[in-house]
């Protein structure tokens, strides 16, 4: 419930902030299919969280997994060469925000790595 609330919360300001987008250009969510990493690697929460996150997680006893990785930086790289504009990404979700034209979403629609483009549309 909270992530997704999380990411509805995300999804408005987000949105608010591009009320002069182009007609052409539209808001979606490019959903991946993994971090690109293996998934049975111990994960080594240091690497993505801060001490102060690390300290309150390990008193609260909550288990550290693929969650805390945060989104693939390739994935995100081939995404934002193909000329789309990142607005934000999610590494719960394992997901980002774009920005994009028609013809930017049918040239990374075939990208194995990524498994859902969808429309943000009329989300005030």
């Amino acid at each position: 419930m909270k992530k997704t609330l999380l990411l509805l919360l995300s999804t408005f300001f987000v949105s608010s902030a591009l009320v002069a987008q182009s007609s052409e250009t539209k808001t979606y969510v490019v959903q991946f299919v993994n971090k690109g990493v293996n998934t049975d690697a111990a994960i080594n929460p240091s690497l993505y969280l801060t001490d102060k996150a690390i300290e309150r997680r390990l008193k609260q006893h909550i288990a550290f997994d693929q969650t805390d990785i945060p989104v693939n930086e390739e994935y995100v790289s081939f995404v934002a060469k193909a000329g789309a504009r990142v607005l934000t990404r999610s590494r719960w979700f394992n997901n980002i925000v774009i920005q994009a034209s028609p013809d930017i979403i049918a040239k990374i629609s075939g990208n194995q790595a990524i498994s859902e483009i969808s429309l943000l549309d009329n989300v005030f």
